[in-house]
């Protein structure tokens, strides 16, 4: 993950505990948001593991886990660590972003649910294709960007209204949007912005 929910709190300067709900919703939309405007993954191409040998299993009691088949290169041979943001791909059902509780050679454990209720949970399934996880290493200035853009989304809604005047009263409303944002807003994402080729 980009950034926990308590440091999103403390940047975002969020004090209230009246909409815990709300920003456990909002966290992957926001974080997806700046993925989907960066064209950008954020995958580190030096730390992956691309097999066949995989099968992903949903724990109803339990975290859900990734595990190798005996033989397979290892996670931790692959470096791995605990704490760890990887990306799913290739996969039937599976492919999007997870965070990793803990990881041996042969077992990738997932947080619990409860835990992290802004990630969504595997669906257990055996891999007959080759499915590639890489880690996801996000910049530590964007910290500030996503918790700009949670608390955007707490407190603002899209305004379809350019321009009012009323007597001697005049308002307007997020002239320059951007992917549902203050177009200034995103600027800040710029540098990691990626090409996009038709």
């Amino acid at each position: 993950m980009i950034a926990t929910k308590a440091e999103l709190k403390t940047l975002a300067k969020i004090t209230s505990m009246d909409q815990e709900d709300m920003i456990d919703l909002l966290i992957p939309t926001v974080e997806d948001d700046i993925r989907q405007y960066c064209n950008n993954g954020f995958r580190d191409e030096n730390v992956y593991i691309r097999t066949g040998d995989i099968s992903f299993t949903h724990n109803t009691a339990a975290a859900d886990t990734i595990n190798l088949d005996a033989g397979s290169e290892g996670f931790t041979d692959a470096q791995f660590k605990s704490g760890q943001t990887v990306q799913i791909q290739g996969s039937y059902n599976n492919n999007g972003f997870f965070e990793v509780e803990t990881v041996t050679s042969t077992v990738m454990t997932l947080y619990a649910y409860a835990n992290r209720p802004y990630y969504p949970e595997l669906v257990t399934e055996d891999e007959g294709v080759l499915v590639q996880i890489n880690k996801v290493e996000y910049p530590k200035a964007i910290k500030l960007i996503e918790a700009q853009m949670l608390k955007y989304k707490l407190t603002n809604y899209d305004y379809s209204v350019q321009s009012e005047t009323v007597a001697r009263y005049s308002v307007t409303f997020n002239q320059d949007m951007r992917s549902g944002y203050p177009g200034a807003l995103l600027t800040g994402l710029n540098r990691w912005r990626r090409p996009v080729f038709a």
